[in-house]
C-alpha cells in the first residue's frame, strides 16, 4: 500500500496533466457520441453508438475517481500519516558524512562539564532550507515533544527524521513526509517517555525527487526523565 501512496505523491503533477488531457478527450467524445446517439434511427447503429457513449462516460468517471484519489492521498494521507510515504523506500539507508566528535554544548544542565558533552557532530543543516527549529542543538527535552523544522528545497521528494542514542550505532525512524515545511510541525508528537534519559542525536534526512539525498541535518540533544 505504501508503494501506491509513494507513486501518487511522486508523480502528482503528471497524474493531473494526464487526467486533464483524458478529460478533454473523453468529454469531447461523449458529446459527439450523444449527438450520434440522438441522430441514429436504426437498431444496430444505435446500439453501437450507445456502447461508444457508455464507454466514454465510464472513462470520464474513472478519470474523476483517479483525480479524487490523487487529491485525497496528497492533501490528506501524506499530512496525517507522513510515514506511510517515507516507508515506501525501506532499503534506503543513510549515514552521517563525517566522523563523530565530542561537541561541548553550553547551557545543558548537569553536574559537571562532562554532562554537557554530546557525542555527535552538528552537520548538514542549512538555514531556511534544512534545519531544526524545535528542539535546537544541545537542548534538553522530556515527555511528548512536537518536533518542528524546515524542509524547503528544490525538487523535494520526501524527508524523514530519526534519532539514536549516543552509544547506539543504528538510527530509528520517527516519521516523515513529502510536502515542504517552513518553520512548522514536521509530524505528530515524539513520545520520549519510554526512552532511557541521556544524550541523543536527531537527524533530518531529505531527498529530492530523483532520490538523491542532501547531507543529513544532525543535532545533539539530551532527553530528561519526565
Amino acid at each position: 500500500m505504501n508503494i501506491v501512496f509513494y507513486f501518487f505523491v511522486k508523480y502528482e503533477t503528471w497524474i493531473y496533466v494526464l487526467a486533464a488531457i483524458a478529460t478533454i478527450i473523453l468529454f469531447r467524445n461523449l458529446v459527439l457520441g450523444w449527438r450520434e446517439l440522438q441522430s441514429t434511427l436504426f437498431g444496430l447503429e444505435r446500439e453501437t453508438a450507445k456502447r461508444k457513449f457508455n464507454s466514454n462516460l465510464s472513462g470520464l468517471i474513472l478519470t474523476g475517481l483517479i483525480v479524487t484519489t490523487e487529491f485525497i492521498v496528497v492533501s490528506v494521507v501524506t499530512i496525517k500519516y507522513p510515514s506511510m510515504v517515507v516507508l515506501a523506500t525501506p532499503t534506503l539507508e543513510f549515514q552521517p558524512t563525517s566522523t563523530p566528535e565530542m561537541v561541548s554544548i553550553p547551557g545543558i544542565s548537569g553536574t559537571n562539564e562532562e554532562s554537557a558533552q554530546v557525542t555527535g557532530s552538528i552537520e548538514g543543516c542549512i538555514k531556511g532550507k534544512i534545519e531544526w527549529i524545535v528542539p535546537l542543538s544541545g537542548e534538553t527535552i522530556k515527555g511528548k515533544v512536537e518536533l518542528k523544522g524546515t524542509v524547503n528545497v528544490a525538487d523535494l521528494g520526501f524527508y524523514k527524521y530519526e534519532f539514536k542514542s549516543a552509544n547506539d550505532p543504528g538510527w530509528t525512524t520517527i516519521a516523515g513526509g513529502s510536502l515542504p515545511v517552513i518553520e512548522g510541525v514536521l509530524g505528530g508528537l515524539w513520545q520520549t517517555e519510554n526512552l532511557t534519559p541521556g544524550d541523543y542525536l536527531l537527524r533530518l534526512v531529505v531527498l529530492d525527487n530523483r532520490n538523491d539525498p542532501f547531507p543529513p541535518c544532525v543535532i545533539p540533544i539530551m532527553i530528561k526523565a519526565p
